[in-house]
């Protein structure tokens, strides 16, 4: 890939976190965008393993005002370990 071809070195990527031009920060706190958060993911993670990347930036998104705060945290909590969950294996 051209990184490669450059001899260049990727030490972190980006996840998809939504729209950014229309101002979405992530959504790891939308119970109904899990899947697409995880899906996100495994798309990092992939391109994390050919890159060569050993982080992965997450946003967790922005207050929906769907559910209070500590709610909101824990829906990305659980998210994020889901996330953590699919490491198991990568870079072996």
């Amino acid at each position: 890939d051209e990184t490669t071809r450059l001899g260049l070195d990727v030490s972190l990527l980006n996840a998809y976190g939504g729209d950014l031009d229309a101002g979405e920060r992530g959504f790891l706190n939308v119970l109904e965008r899990r899947t697409e958060a995880l899906d996100a993911f495994r798309a990092a993670l992939e391109l994390a393993g050919r890159g060569g990347a050993s982080r992965i930036n997450v946003l967790v998104g922005r207050d929906t005002g769907d559910f209070d705060r500590r709610t909101q945290l824990a829906m990305a909590t659980d998210a994020l370990t889901a996330c953590a969950d699919l490491l198991e294996g990568f870079g072996e």
